[in-house]
This record gives C-alpha cells, sequence and structure tokens, in this order.
C-alpha cells in the first residue's frame, strides 16, 4: 500500500463547499489525481510503473474507441433501413447520411439512400449516389440497376439499358435487373425482347410480380388476352396494392367485353393510387 497525504486537507477553509471536479477528458482526470496525491520519494519508481499503467489503458481505450467507428455506421445503416421499409423517407435521408458521415465509404448507405431519392423523385440525387456506390465498388450489381431505374425516370431508356444490361452481366440471377430491362424494352415498342427479358425475371424469381404485370402488358399490346389476364392477376395475387396491375388487368377486360370487371378494376386502381 503505497502511503499517501491528501493535500486537499491542507486548503484553507472556506465558506462555499467546493464542487467536485468534472472532468472531460481521461487526461484531465489523471492530472488531477496526481495533483491531489503526494507520494513518498522512495515510491518514484511504483509511481513511474503506475503512470505506464495509466499509459496502456489509455491507448487500449482509444484502439476500442475506433473499433466502434464501423459499428456505429452500421447502426446508423439500420436505422435509414427500417425508416425505409416504413415508408418514412425523410427519416431515411437522414439516418443514411449520418451512415456515410461516419464511414464515406459505406456502399450499402448510398445505394439505401439512393433509393429513397429515387422514390421520392430526386432522379438526379439518385443517380449521384448509384455512382458513388459504383465508385467504391464497381461489381455492386444493385447500384447498376438502381441507376437505370433513376435514368428510366428521366425518359433516358437507351442509357437505362446498359445499366441493366451490367447489373445482369454482374449478377446473371438478378430478376429484378431482367424485369427493369424488360419494362424498358416494352416503353421503346420491342415487345418480343421484353416479353423475353420479363419470362427469364419470372424464371429467375417467380415471385416478381413486377415482371408478370410487365409481360401482361405485353401480351395486352400485342393481341393475347388470355396470357396478359393470366399474367396481371397472378401479379395481383402476388401483390394485392399493385395498382398497375388492377389497371392494365381492367384494360384486357375492356377489351375483351367484361365492362363490370373492366370497372370495378379501375377503380380499385384508382383507390389504391390515392391511397398514402
Amino acid at each position: 500500500m503505497i502511503a499517501v497525504r491528501r493535500l486537499w486537507c491542507r486548503r484553507p477553509a472556506c465558506t462555499v463547499q467546493p464542487r467536485r471536479p468534472h472532468h472531460k477528458t481521461l487526461k484531465q482526470f489523471l492530472d488531477c489525481r496526481y495533483a491531489c496525491v503526494e507520494l513518498k520519494r522512495g515510491d518514484r519508481m511504483r509511481t513511474s510503473l503506475a503512470r505506464l499503467s495509466v499509459l496502456t489503458i489509455c491507448i487500449s481505450a482509444a484502439a476500442a474507441g475506433c473499433g466502434k467507428f464501423s459499428e456505429t455506421a452500421d447502426e446508423a445503416l439500420k436505422k435509414g433501413d427500417a425508416a425505409r421499409a416504413k415508408g418514412d423517407w425523410d427519416s431515411a435521408v437522414a439516418e443514411y447520411s449520418n451512415a456515410i458521415r461516419l464511414d464515406p465509404k459505406l456502399v450499402h448507405a448510398y445505394d439505401g439512400r439512393g433509393e429513397v431519392f429515387l422514390r421520392k423523385g430526386q432522379s438526379d440525387r439518385a443517380i449521384a449516389d448509384y455512382s458513388e456506390a459504383i465508385r467504391l465498388d464497381p461489381k455492386y450489381a444493385r447500384a447498376y440497376c438502381g441507376r437505370g431505374l433513376a435514368l428510366a425516370k428521366k425518359g433516358e431508356l437507351d442509357k437505362a439499358i446498359i445499366e441493366y444490361t451490367d447489373a445482369i452481366r454482374l449478377d446473371p440471377k438478378y430478376g429484378w435487373a431482367y424485369g427493369s430491362r424488360g419494362d424498358a424494352y416494352r416503353q421503346q415498342g420491342k415487345l418480343e425482347l421484353a416479353i423475353a427479358d420479363l419470362s427469364e425475371a419470372i424464371q429467375v424469381d417467380p415471385k416478381l410480380a413486377k415482371a408478370y404485370c410487365g409481360r401482361g402488358v405485353a401480351y395486352q399490346k400485342i393481341g393475347k388476352l388470355d396470357e396478359a389476364l393470366a399474367d396481371l392477376s397472378e401479379a395481383i395475387r402476388l401483390s394485392p396494392k399493385h395498382a398497375d396491375a388492377y389497371w392494365y388487368r381492367g384494360k384486357v377486360y375492356k377489351q375483351k367485353g367484361d365492362l363490370d370487371k373492366a370497372n370495378k378494376d379501375f377503380a380499385e386502381a384508382e383507390r389504391l393510387r390515392r391511397k398514402p
């Protein structure tokens, strides 16, 4: 046991009770403790060893603090994902931006924020985020597909098709990329190419409602009404809130002369589109 004398005992009495010091840093705390303890001369070696032990603790604490850097960014990323899933776009953008601030190389944060910007109709900002994700990870297929969707929103279908093709090259089992490229071909009037891509999307991902809807629309345009009706009905089964599937199925029913079912589908499509 090191013999010590508390120096504060020598302090003259004062009318005000001294406040307990608040230490913002470990260094301030240690400096204060050393100032408040007088060691005997014979304990200098112990003092050196004590200081060395404290220094080791400080280094270990600093290293542990650095390890929490990416963990904090990951936590912000998870919060962004949760907000995006709930449709809380502003909170999602804030959380993804915080994750990027904490870890500027966190690819998934750029990808997530890009998707939110896309849903908010901010295509240019979405393209910027997807492009940064691709710069950080050139083999990240999802970012190419996202950038393609943003370009398609701007009406740049040829550029969008290039992006979808890159995504498929990187991930040949990426059903959403096939479906998106198929939709782009459909909008260009290349219906056979559209049907081929949308069929591939369905084969890769049989639960992809987007692909059934797109192929149903393509079938409707070339006059294959029974095939169109089957695909659009399957899209609605897989995604009961798919407004476009109801709308296009209503058009098919109208072409087939079933106006009651057509009007019912049109009404449901309008209801879903008005719903926030």
